[in-house]
């Protein structure tokens, strides 16, 4: 929660080990991933919150998943290494996550909601992927609220 952990997993731990609890919960159709604030040293500099290549490769393209993705509080010290609120909210959705927590400070989740807006009327983060991300959440609160859902857009 005051710092970011690392860890030092090959690709071949990852395969052999780490991979498999995942693998067996997207196997069985769970709704949401939860990610933490670590740094997976041989896979990236950056925590895992902020990373394309862990978030979207390794989760969405090597293990299929297409549900919801959402962080651990933005606001932990963990996170601090993604820069201010607003920056941490940015990293988040670039590298793919869905849904975004901030624990009670309502000022910072402002902050955050703002820098997301900006970077999306700067094309920094595409709207194509907001929207992805908007219909796997509106998808998850339908199927929780056990209302048809209309697949036909």
């Amino acid at each position: 929660h005051l710092e970011t952990p690392s860890v030092n997993y090959s690709t071949e731990q990852w395969r052999d080990r780490e991979r498999l609890p995942f693998a067996a919960a997207i196997a069985e159709q769970v709704d949401m991933v939860m990610t933490t604030h670590l740094v997976a040293k041989d896979w990236d500099d950056i925590i895992i919150t902020g990373s394309a290549g862990i978030v979207h490769d390794r989760l969405r393209d090597d293990l299929g998943f297409d549900g919801v993705v959402v962080t651990d509080d933005l606001l932990m010290g963990g996170a601090a290494q993604l820069g201010d609120c607003g920056q941490r909210a940015v990293a988040a959705l670039s590298a793919g996550h869905d849904l975004l927590l901030f624990g009670e400070e309502i000022d910072q989740s402002q902050e955050a909601y703002e820098a997301v807006k900006a970077a999306v009327r700067s094309g920094e983060i595409p709207a194509e992927q907001v929207q992805q991300a908007l219909d796997r959440v509106a998808t998850l609160k339908l199927k929780l609220a056990r209302l048809p859902i209309d697949n036909q857009r």
